[in-house]
């Protein structure tokens, strides 16, 4: 059996990820947050979305798609929708 050489902070820190190419692939796929950048944050620091108010939904942060109602429910977006992957834009 081979022994591993034992790594400090710097070198463990510093190599690459066992799995890149699946990692490198699902940034490739992954798209953007939409914020509502009129919400208001618990902090001066953090976003909305992740610093919600004391009280404010769960949703608080994200866009909300006020022209969009289905049976009363209005819809929100937490990711683009439609993203184009060349230019990264979304229509939102």
């Amino acid at each position: 059996m081979k022994k591993r050489k034992k790594m400090d902070e710097t070198e463990y820190l510093l190599r690459p990820p066992r799995n890149a190419k699946r990692l490198m692939n699902a940034l490739e796929r992954s798209r953007a947050i939409v914020v509502d950048g009129d919400a208001e944050s618990a902090s001066s620091t953090i976003p909305a979305f992740l610093a919600r108010p004391k009280g404010a939904p769960v949703y608080h942060g994200f866009k909300i798609l006020h022209d969009v109602v289905v049976d009363g429910f209005t819809f929100g977006a937490i990711t683009t929708l439609n993203l184009n992957p060349a230019t990264r834009e979304t229509p939102l």
